[in-house]
C-alpha cells in the first residue's frame, strides 16, 4: 500500500472534472489526494485500484476521456471506477501506439470532442 501520487491524483480529478458520466459526491473531489493505492496493473500501464471500505464489486464507469502523455507520443484513455459516493479505481489503456502511461491532466477531456473510440495501436 502506498499514498496517491500528486500526479495520479491530478489525472483523477481532471477526468471527473472534464470526462464526467455520473455525478460524485462532492466529498469525494475533496479527498482524492488522500487515496490510498492497494495495487497496480502487472501490464506495466498505469492502472492502480484504491483501498476502499467495502468490496468494489458493483463498480461502475465514472468518469470515461481521453489524454495526451506528455512526450507526445499518443494518447490515452482513462476511466474512474467507483460509485457516486467513493471512488475504486483508475485504469489508463492504450489508444494509439502509446504506452499506457499517466496523461497530462491538462489534456485530458471526454470522448465527445472528436475523438472516436480506437482500442489497441492503430
Amino acid at each position: 500500500m502506498r499514498p496517491i501520487t500528486q500526479h495520479e491524483a491530478a489525472v483523477i480529478a481532471a477526468t471527473l472534472e472534464r470526462a464526467s458520466l455520473v455525478p460524485v459526491v462532492p466529498s469525494v473531489l475533496e479527498t482524492i489526494e488522500q487515496i490510498q493505492v492497494v495495487d497496480q496493473c502487472t501490464c506495466g500501464c498505469a492502472s492502480i485500484d484504491f483501498l476502499v471500505g467495502e468490496p468494489a464489486r458493483g463498480a461502475r464507469i465514472l468518469a470515461d476521456g481521453i489524454g495526451t502523455l506528455e512526450t507526445g507520443e499518443g494518447d490515452v484513455g482513462v476511466i474512474v471506477w467507483g460509485f457516486p459516493e467513493r471512488l475504486t479505481s483508475l485504469e489508463v489503456y492504450q489508444c494509439s501506439e502509446a504506452r499506457a502511461l499517466l496523461p497530462v491532466p491538462s489534456s485530458i477531456h471526454g470522448w465527445e470532442c472528436g475523438h472516436s473510440r480506437s482500442f489497441g495501436p492503430g
